[in-house]
């Protein structure tokens, strides 16, 4: 009995023994059944996880340090999570990395960078892309925003690794990219009909689509000079007049699109008054910068394309708010012709292929339309109307905050320069026809206001 008492004390000795050895020690799977080995895509994972978080650790260091170059949220740049290029890492971790099959060329999401990006959209990016169609357009963008950027130009520089920051930018700040164009197509299609409604409600000529159209494209702008000849027939005169009245008409719409439409259209802070009436549309610009026109092609086209798109709704709208109604969204009248609201939320926008290829269309005809030889001449001429009848009255009534009275002495002796400068106004050739396109929607004169 004794021996048996002792044998079975050892026995649990030996037990207690083994479970103390083998506390520290992680749990083995069950005999008989050994650890699944991983696939080559659960290794890619786990090394792409351990990627991103050496790559949020570096980000980390590098904003704790403050190092130059690092601005805070509220300045709208880069912040803690810097998504910026990779800092300096111990050699242990440069051994790993380089080990590694997977890049660490990747642009981290940012609160700090979304803002940046979608300034850099606004302002930059705008100016020439209206429209994105797919993901190869992104990725373009995110291609001139690297170069532009001043934060993100170190990794444009980075040639090696160059199509991987631009491809993860495109991932983490597509959408972003994409929205903030969407949103300025809404924005300046709601300005545009403001415009015209505005127009319409203080009883002035409107223009049809095709009318708005022809001007941009520079047709029926010139001056005729109404001096009958000796020996000219009563018709020819007569069809001259009308000519000249006509074309009369047509500078009044250029004029409204000159200082109404194309503000609203243009990027924010290019077509100020301090701008628009110191020099043409075609040619204006920076001196230091005289490539960099304020009003591009693609502002122009924007705005035709807009008016052609709610080439019923803006009239429709117009009309509603002179008589005090509200809009039936649902009327055939309010319908565009190639956007659609209930798709706006895609990503690309809610346009239709035939509406963005008209735009197309239109860019290249405006184009071609601005290299004319006598265009410049002709601007200049419209330029100069301007300033006779409208400098005036838009220093009394849009007078800008905080504008001092040295400035406006300034902007008088502008005016008084460029006036002395301007080209002689562009007069048709006697007998050569108006390139005016024959319009099938005639325009009707504008009611007379009712006398309070």
């Amino acid at each position: 009995m004794a021996k048996t008492r002792n044998s079975t004390a050892e026995k649990t000795k030996e037990s207690r023994e083994r479970m103390a050895s083998n506390s520290g020690k992680k749990a083995q799977p069950p005999p008989g059944r050994p650890a699944r080995p991983l696939t080559d895509d659960e290794k890619t994972v786990k090394l792409q996880e351990q990627e991103l978080k050496i790559a949020a650790l570096e980000m980390k260091l590098a904003g704790s340090q403050k190092k130059k170059g690092c601005i805070g949220d509220s300045q709208g740049s880069l912040t803690d999570s810097q998504a910026s290029v990779p800092s300096v890492v111990s050699s242990e971790q440069e051994k790993k990395r380089k080990a590694s099959t997977v890049s660490s060329a990747v642009v981290l999401s940012n609160a700090g960078l979304k803002k940046h990006i979608k300034e850099l959209v606004k302002l930059d990016i705008w100016r020439t892309r209206k429209f994105v169609n797919n993901q190869d357009q992104v990725e373009e963008i995110c291609a001139e925003l690297l170069e532009i950027s001043d934060q993100l130009k170190p990794l444009w520089e980075d040639t090696k690794n160059r199509k991987a920051y631009i491809k993860s930018l495109a991932q983490n700040y597509g959408g972003v990219i994409c929205s903030t164009i969407n949103e300025k197509r809404t924005n300046i299609q709601s300005a545009l009909q403001k415009a015209y409604t505005k127009r319409l409600c203080n009883g002035e000529a409107m223009p049809t689509y095709k009318e708005l159209r022809a001007v941009v494209l520079r047709k029926g702008l010139e001056y005729i000079n109404t001096d009958r000849k000796e020996g000219e027939t009563e018709e020819a005169y007569n069809k001259k007049l009308a000519l000249a009245q006509e074309n009369e008409r047509n500078r009044d719409f250029f004029i409204w699109y000159w200082l109404e439409l194309l503000p609203a259209g243009a990027t924010k802070g290019k077509w100020t008054k301090k701008i628009r009436f110191f020099g043409t549309i075609t040619d204006h610009a920076p001196l230091e910068n005289p490539e960099d026109k304020y009003i591009t092609t693609s502002d122009e086209t924007l705005i035709v394309l807009m008016f052609e798109n709610c080439s019923k709704r803006f009239p429709y709208v117009a009309k509603c708010k002179k008589d005090d109604v509200i809009p039936d969204k649902s009327h055939a009248d309010y319908q565009a012709r190639w956007s659609v609201s209930a798709a706006g939320q895609n990503k690309f926008g809610g346009w239709e292929d035939d509406g963005r290829a008209r735009f197309v269309e239109l860019r290249r005809k405006i184009a071609a339309a601005k290299q004319k030889e006598h265009i410049q001449d002709l601007e200049s001429a419209i330029l100069k109307e301007i300033q006779d009848k409208y400098s005036k009255v838009q220093a009394e009534e849009e007078e800008e905050e905080g504008e001092t009275n040295e400035e406006r002495e300034r902007m008088n002796e502008l005016l008084a320069d460029t006036k002395e400068n301007v080209g002689e106004a562009v007069v048709l050739a006697e007998g050569e026809d108006s390139d005016v396109e024959d319009l099938e929607d005639n325009f009707k004169p504008a009611k007379k206001k009712k006398s309070e």
